[in-house]
């Protein structure tokens, strides 16, 4: 689901709330970082064999993003 949540917007930054809400179908707690282990399993399994390790990029303060990988 979080899969399809961030390649639906591919390129735009999707906040950890709406991430949490569309996801999880709960509200947002900033204590909560269970997103964050979300996002970095779905990191490891990207970029599992890659080249380049940047098909998802934390956005400081905004949150998350995918993207297509270079080269």
């Amino acid at each position: 689901m979080l899969r399809e949540v961030l390649a639906g917007a591919m390129g735009d930054v999707i906040s950890r709330e709406k991430l949490m809400e569309e996801v999880a179908g709960r509200d947002w707690d900033p204590n909560d970082r269970s997103i964050d282990v979300h996002v970095g399993n779905l990191r490891k399994k990207l970029e599992a064999g890659a080249r380049r390790s940047n098909f998802t990029r934390t956005m400081r303060g905004a949150g998350y993003k995918l993207v297509v990988a270079d080269g």
